[in-house]
């Protein structure tokens, strides 16, 4: 039997603000937002580099539980 169910999902996340899991697993691909002051390095996602990111957190994780997950934005891209 095979199963299919879309659905809509609504993420809220502050930027700058994002847990150090995270930014470790996927600032190697937010090199735009690169920031060097007193404090060292810090990068913050533009809204695409998030996107980008979150597509493929969800893509991994359902794929490791044996999933085939097909992730598409409000307006149908990705």
């Amino acid at each position: 039997m095979n199963y299919k169910k879309t659905f809509k999902v609504t993420i809220v996340a502050d930027l700058n603000d994002l847990k150090d899991s995270f930014v470790e697993a996927h600032q190697h691909n937010w090199l735009s937002n690169l920031k060097i002051d007193d404090d060292g390095i810090y990068i913050t996602p533009t809204e695409d580099e998030m996107t980008s990111s979150l597509v493929s957190e969800f893509t991994s994780w359902l794929t490791d539980l044996g999933l085939e997950p097909i992730v598409k934005d409000e307006d149908g891209n990705i």
